[in-house]
């Protein structure tokens, strides 16, 4: 169901469960209560002051019967039709900013372990972003407490209230940008070392620093480079897959599914454009000892990455896998240069 300010005559337009709504009147807000699991997904065309929201409750409409629930019920059929419902109103993707709150694990841990809606529906919405290109600008999501989410058309606020607590994750943009600094707060010169341990990733736009993993064994550290705006972010994820996994268990960077996309999505934070970024991968090494393959973590983490990789038409520029070394990599953020240490010596990939 989609609904329209100005067609209700209503200054607060109600979005209720498998439902949306798209708005351009400034006066109008348009909210939703009481999200658990279900998910919110809020946008707003800060240039023409269009706003939008949709209330979706399931990560995907495979094997649901056909009619039995409405297309905005699901993720994957729901979310393109938001985005479509923005585009008829004039808005581009580029402009686009996105905010998504909900995803909460309600049930009792036992059940939450096996059937958590909630983070299948953030990890299902964040694959689904990053295959089209587009970025989080703000998130509230998870934990185990219900929210309501609301945007104020007119300046593109977006507020969450739960129990005891409300805040703002979207503020009113400004009218116009401020005045350069005439110092840049980020010292250039100073070169700097920034270390990422297993399951963290960090992205740098400091031209003179350097960002190094730790002993990668099956471990496989995914190193990015901008040549344009020379920025440079590495991430070291420790297994294929976060389905199965307990949630909070581990965070989402420690799995290639979940943490992937949030190093590309802090690559675009920083500016740089998928097609001019730059695709270095190390690590993913057998560390069994002649286990066998049911147990090589190493050879699963470079395989699913590679389909990952593919799947959104990303090239691999170069790469050091497999084998049975651990390695370390270092990646030079101002000229992009990606150095592999091991047993046997430095290697310039």
């Amino acid at each position: 169901m989609v609904l329209a300010a100005r067609e209700l005559g209503a200054r607060t337009i109600t979005v209720g469960i498998a439902e949306m709504a798209v708005s351009d009147e400034p006066q109008a807000t348009i909210v939703t209560h009481a999200l658990g699991s279900c998910i919110a997904v809020v946008l707003w065309d800060p240039t023409l002051r269009v706003g939008a929201l949709l209330h979706y409750l399931l990560p995907s409409s495979k094997g649901a019967r056909p009619g039995e629930r409405p297309d905005t019920a699901f993720a994957d059929t729901g979310v393109p039709l938001l985005f479509e419902a923005m585009y008829k109103k004039g808005c581009r993707k580029e402009n686009i900013d996105v905010f998504v709150v909900g995803g909460a694990s309600m049930g009792p841990k036992p059940v939450a372990d096996v059937f958590d809606i909630g983070a299948r529906n953030v990890t299902a919405l964040r694959k689904m972003l990053f295959r089209n290109s587009v970025m989080i600008k703000a998130e509230e999501v998870g934990g185990s407490i219900s929210r309501t989410v609301t945007i104020q058309i007119g300046t593109g606020c977006v507020s969450v209230r739960s129990p005891g607590r409300e805040f703002v994750i979207g503020p009113p943009q400004p009218v116009a940008p401020p005045p350069p600094p005439a110092v840049r707060p980020v010292r250039d010169d100073v070169a700097r070392l920034v270390a990422v341990g297993a399951g963290e990733l960090e992205v740098i736009d400091q031209p003179q620093s350097s960002v190094t993993s730790g002993a990668l064994g099956s471990s496989v550290a995914v190193a990015l480079w901008d040549p344009i705006v020379r920025v440079g972010g590495m991430l070291v994820y420790q297994l294929p897959s976060s389905k199965g996994a307990r949630p909070g268990e581990r965070p989402d960077t420690a799995f290639a599914d979940t943490g992937v996309p949030l190093l590309f999505e802090a690559m675009y934070r920083k500016g740089c454009r998928k097609e001019t970024i730059e695709v270095a991968v190390v690590g993913g090494a057998s560390m069994t000892g002649g286990a066998g393959d049911v147990f090589d973590v190493g050879s699963r983490n470079i395989t699913i990455l590679r389909k990952i990789l593919f799947k959104n038409s990303v090239l691999i520029r170069a790469e050091d896998v497999g084998g049975s070394v651990s390695r370390t990599v270092l990646l030079d953020v101002g000229t992009g240069r990606v150095t592999v240490r091991s047993a046997g010596g430095d290697k310039i990939l």
